[in-house]
């Protein structure tokens, strides 16, 4: 399943969205170019994360949610594919 944790803190989720995404997709979800987030950094639930790969030099915000979550800051909207599952089991 995918989610989207927008900077302003909402949340935008995709079930609808296949297992995999085109870059075009991925992109618009982030705003821009997309760099994938170390696995290191995402916990157990989270498969994927991707952030705008130009979200500091384009002074975005700091996505507290997300920079939380995965234990450094990121700005901008981040996009996350998770197990729905395991997600729920931590919640």
């Amino acid at each position: 399943m995918w989610i989207i944790l927008h900077a302003d803190g909402g949340i935008t989720e995709h079930e609808d969205w296949g297992e995999e995404l085109s870059l075009e997709v991925m992109q618009t979800a982030v705003g821009g170019l997309i760099e994938r987030i170390p696995r290191q950094y995402c916990p157990k639930p989270i498969k994927e994360a991707w952030a705008n790969e130009e979200g500091l030099l384009m002074g975005l915000p700091i996505n507290q949610i997300a920079s939380t979550m995965l234990g450094i800051t990121l700005y901008g909207d981040i996009l996350i594919d998770y197990n729905k599952e395991l997600m729920e089991e931590l919640l």
